[in-house]
């Protein structure tokens, strides 16, 4: 792999697909799915196993660096990306809208077919929600366990809680503009008093609780 690997989900195979397959989302703002290859069971046993092969990669439309990735889904149709840049933004994006062609224009890249193993042109889809707000580079990204929320946390000492579009990545018409992408966020956090690594979702009981790690030393607790 060319880039840093922030985040693997093992995938469902489909129809075209019989092997197991792995998403890996990389630094670039960039998915790969790989199958692990292995042994056929067809095979004679001296047959030497497959190795891992990549099976297609998808590009995001916006060319980013990114400090973390987090995916959720477990099919490769219903797979989320959070992309949290260098330059204080969250990038929320569907590698499958490649497939149904929900790209910018002119946005064009190659990448491997599974059917065929050939390369061919494949759109880099657009984010379908951009969070800013920010003031820094994002530290960490993760999913909430219903996919209605994204947590992210940054070098400006504070972690946010972010809305989802329609809840399953889906963007609605009548969804806030690019440029309103506040509108998304729920909730700062503010209390670290050094960069936050990371913000996670747990429970105590009945309670709902946010837990945060900081570079000060500290790990906090937060009504969710």
């Amino acid at each position: 792999l060319g880039h840093w690997v922030h985040d693997a989900r093992p995938i469902r195979p489909d129809a075209r697909v019989a092997e197991t397959t792995v998403a890996v989302g990389l630094a670039d703002n960039a998915v790969e799915l790989w199958s692990l290859g292995g042994a056929d069971a067809s095979a004679s046993a001296s047959a030497a196993s497959s190795p891992p092969a990549l099976l297609r990669r998808v590009e995001c439309s916006r060319r980013s660096m990114l400090y973390s990735l987090a995916l959720r889904g477990s099919r490769w149709e219903d797979l989320r990306v959070a992309g949290g840049t260098i330059f204080n933004e969250v990038q929320l994006w569907a590698p499958a809208d490649a497939d149904a062609g929900a790209a910018e224009p002119n946005e064009r890249k190659s990448a491997i077919h599974p059917e065929t193993s050939s390369v061919e042109a494949r759109a880099r889809p657009a984010p379908f929600a951009i969070l800013r707000g920010h003031e820094g580079s994002i530290m960490r990204v993760s999913w909430s366990e219903d996919g209605t929320r994204v947590l992210s946390t940054s070098d400006d000492r504070t972690a946010r809680t972010w809305r989802v579009p329609d809840g399953d990545g889906k963007k609605k018409e009548e969804e806030p503009a690019e440029s309103d992408a506040r509108a998304f966020l729920v909730r700062t956090l503010y209390g670290h008093g050094g960069r936050v690594w990371d913000c996670q979702p747990a429970r105590a009981g009945s309670r709902r609780l946010l837990v945060t790690a900081g570079e000060d030393c500290a790990v906090r607790l937060w009504e969710d």
